[in-house]
């Protein structure tokens, strides 16, 4: 595996250290579906981030800045098939005991805090594979050779949970690994100090903890072999100065841990980050995958 970026948490990332995405490159683009269903997000705006550090390619100008959709009042709208008719959404029908639950099948940034677009990323509505009909969503990045740029969902938690787990249908186009010496994260929970993160790189799969800028990594088995099979991934974090535990899980059967490792500072503040999606770092080529029914449970 290529040499995993010291600054790849805290300083070079996201949200919880900084309060800033990075960008770089044209804002991307976000598309409801095709077909004869239409989802709209009621109380939704988009607006231009500020520029990143840097474009890519010669000596021009800097970034345009990233695009973020917030959603103050996004309602989810049930969809024809499977998922919804009168027994409603996979989340209407399953959601009701997560902090979040979104299956992409009425608004796409339904529940989260925002949805960033960046450096000529997007977010689509797909109709073409999905395990609850008649949408997941389709997150797709081209190559890039900057830091920490997000193209996903992302949420924050006003407390710190005693423990938290992440978990989504995932397709990945490519199951292998992402060219380059740097990443792709799949799927991220923060803290002011931790980072807990699954994601590809030139090696395969992995599950990192980082603190402090010190990452840990553990190499993982790829996912579903091939686009339009989707895996059932499941990140669980128990917050403890001593004895946490992360665990990655595939289907539900474990298959990469930290045990009894420290997972919590005691000069954490009070707010717990998720990010759902491509957070590329370092040098990284093109990837796709898809997502659905995701869910998020923080519990005090």
């Amino acid at each position: 595996m290529g040499r995993f970026a010291s600054s790849f948490v805290c300083a070079a990332l996201l949200i919880g250290c900084g309060d800033s995405f990075e960008a770089a490159g044209a804002g991307g683009t976000s598309a409801a579906s095709s077909g004869s269903t239409t989802s709209e997000s009621s109380a939704a705006t988009a607006t231009s981030g500020a520029g990143g550090s840097g474009g890519t390619g010669g000596s021009g100008g800097g970034s345009t800045g990233a695009t973020t959709t917030t959603s103050s009042s996004a309602t989810t709208t049930s969809g024809a098939g499977g998922g919804g008719g009168a027994a409603g959404t996979w989340c209407e029908v399953h959601g009701a005991s997560y902090t979040l639950c979104a299956d992409f099948d009425g608004a796409l940034d339904a529940g989260w805090d925002s949805m960033v677009l960046n450096a000529g990323g997007s977010i689509t509505a797909s109709a073409d594979a999905w395990t609850s009909a008649p949408f997941s969503a389709h997150v797709a990045t081209p190559s890039q050779t900057v830091k920490a740029l997000v193209t996903g969902f992302t949420r924050t938690e006003a407390f710190l949970p005693s423990s938290a787990e992440l978990a989504f249908d995932l397709s990945p186009a490519s199951a292998a690994s992402v060219a380059g010496e740097g990443g792709i994260v799949l799927a991220h929970i923060h803290t002011d100090n931790f980072s807990f993160d699954y994601w590809v790189g030139n090696g395969g799969y992995s599950l990192s903890i980082t603190y402090l800028e010190a990452p840990f990594i553990l190499a993982v088995p790829a996912p579903g072999a091939s686009n339009g099979s989707f895996t059932r991934v499941a990140l669980t974090v128990v917050f403890a100065e001593l004895g946490g535990k992360v665990v990655l899980s595939y289907d539900g059967v474990e298959v990469g841990s930290f045990p009894d490792v420290q997972t919590l500072d005691p000069n954490d503040s009070p707010l717990t980050g998720v990010v759902v999606g491509h957070i590329a770092f370092g040098e990284a080529s093109a990837f796709e995958s898809r997502y659905d029914n995701v869910t998020w449970l923080a519990k005090p």
